[in-house]
């Protein structure tokens, strides 16, 4: 029978119709359920790098303190020779403009000043650039006035001690990024690096479309399709108000994760 036939392919029709619905519908809320936890993750790893950076400030400003306490004596700066490595250099800055280190006295240069400019308002700083590396500042004081900026600076960033994240097996990695979307501090670690068309992104661009759609929140992510494969883009703010951290995940490693 004709009409009996027009039925079934009717409903073998609307029944294909509302499995691909289905489909779609899951896929999305799984995505969006992916991206939550994406988003999610990268607060924890914000707040991880934000203690890691309270405990070193809190120590340089225990340091400060005892310069302080000895009556602002520039020979005490000798003493950090003893505590710096080949990857670290202390000093201070006089707010006529001065750097005093262990083994030399110079002028510093706008960089450092823009890096110094919140200790010498009384706060602790903490400066990421090309230049700079990983700065921290904190100021000390004469009483109640600021007499000198206290700094540690980084002369290799520890980025794989300093993220805690899990990334030289896997493709995803970790940065710091200004309120431009500007990469300063780069993690090249994991597999990603050794793929051509992740390694050649326009990741600026991805950072800004996050940056986006942060609005006051604290962190957010976007799925990015990359030759067919899904990569989750996350950023989440820092202790630091004007940095950000942001990464990638392999999609596929946080669906199987989850799942």
């Amino acid at each position: 029978d004709i009409k009996m036939v027009v039925w079934l392919a009717i409903v073998v029709f609307v029944l294909c119709l509302v499995c691909v619905l289905l489909r779609v519908k899951l896929e999305t809320l799984l995505d969006n359920y992916v991206s939550k936890q994406v988003s999610q993750q990268a607060v924890l790893f914000a707040e991880l790098s934000n203690e890691k950076l309270r405990m070193r400030l809190d120590a340089l400003a225990m340091q400060s303190r005892k310069i302080e306490a000895d009556g602002l004596n520039l020979e005490n700066i000798k003493a950090f020779s003893d505590i710096q490595d080949d990857d670290t250099r202390y000093g201070m800055i006089s707010l006529d403009g001065t750097i005093y280190t262990a083994d030399s006295v110079y002028k510093m240069r706008d960089e450092a000043f823009r890096c110094a400019m919140e200790s010498f308002r009384g706060k602790p700083s903490v400066c990421y650039s090309e230049e700079m590396n990983h700065w921290l500042g904190v100021p000390v004081f004469n009483r109640h006035n600021v007499r000198y900026v206290l700094f540690r600076q980084y002369t290799k960033m520890p980025v794989n001690n300093f993220f805690d994240v899990d990334c030289f097996d896997k493709k995803c990695f970790i940065q710091v990024t200004d309120a431009q979307g500007n990469i300063l501090v780069k993690n090249n670690t994991g597999v990603w690096s050794e793929d051509s068309i992740l390694k050649n992104m326009d990741f600026p661009k991805i950072y800004g479309q996050l940056q986006k759609k942060m609005n006051r929140g604290l962190s957010t992510s976007l799925k990015v399709d990359v030759a067919g494969e899904p990569y989750y883009f996350y950023m989440a703010k820092l202790l630091q108000g004007d940095f950000f951290l942001a990464g990638m995940f392999d999609g596929k490693e946080v669906a199987g994760e989850i799942g």
